[in-house]
């Protein structure tokens, strides 16, 4: 039988030698400002997922490769989470999500010297749409079979094809599409604009394989962390820390 005295030491040592946080495994794709390696100025989400992660009691370590591999190694659970995802239908199939903790609108852009207009996604049927292969806008346009969609690699080939005349309007993030022309393209911020009401208002997620066994543990952890950064203002700081109020005023 354990004796009083051993529970007692154990005690004691527990309090004053906690065991080590449990690392916790992200990945995200290549994003700024969204997702980046830098995380002290390119990197709004990954700054919130990882402080939310280290006070639910994580040691979050973060990898960035491109967004297909991301969404393979949570599936697989080689790794744990990714950091910021959209809802779509059938992501929810093989994820679970978190609650959300940022929400941005997704517009589309065009050149400004075009007369493109549109209020509703019909309107767009005639002209070419370029987006990123795998990503999800929102349901509205992942599900417009109607459109005439040109899937491309990356966000940086969209802006050139837009501006080079060889698609006609891409959908971006209002924050996304911006950061990306003024620190790759700046000479072409005045030949480039936003147009018309938004998709989609998405929500930013955590997203952790349906097939992980500790995925129900891990995102109420960060569940709760995120509610209580956003009682405290925790979150308003870091997008505040990171110069993006205007572009997340609520």
């Amino acid at each position: 039988m354990i004796s009083l005295k051993l529970i007692v030491i154990c005690s004691i040592f527990l309090a004053y030698f906690p065991c080590a946080a449990e690392t916790i495994k992200l990945v995200q794709d290549p994003w700024p400002p969204i997702t980046s390696e830098d995380i002290a100025n390119e990197a709004l989400a990954t700054a919130i997922v990882t402080t939310a992660f280290s006070h639910a009691g994580y040691t979050p370590i973060v990898k960035t490769i491109p967004w297909k591999r991301a969404l393979i190694e949570v599936e697989t659970v080689k790794s744990d989470a990714i950091v910021a995802a959209y809802y779509n239908d059938d992501r929810s199939q093989i994820y679970n999500y978190s609650a959300p903790y940022l929400i941005t609108p997704i517009l589309f852009l065009k050149r400004k010297d075009s007369e493109i207009s549109f209020q509703s996604l019909e309107d767009l049927r005639d002209y070419r749409i370029g987006f990123v292969r795998g990503t999800s806008y929102g349901n509205s346009f992942d599900q417009a079979e109607f459109l005439n969609k040109v899937e491309l690699n990356d966000p940086s080939t969209v802006i050139k094809m837009l501006y080079n005349k060889r698609i006609d309007v891409a959908p971006f993030t209002n924050v996304v599409g911006m950061h990306l022309i003024n620190s790759r393209f700046p000479d072409w911020r005045n030949e480039l604009e936003y147009f018309g009401p938004p998709i989609e208002k998405l929500h930013y997620y955590v997203i952790v394989g349906k097939n992980h066994n500790k995925g129900y543990e891990i995102l109420s952890k960060f569940n709760n962390a995120i509610a209580k950064m956003l009682d405290s203002g925790a979150i308003e700081k870091i997008i505040k820390d990171n110069g993006l109020q205007d572009a997340f005023p609520d």
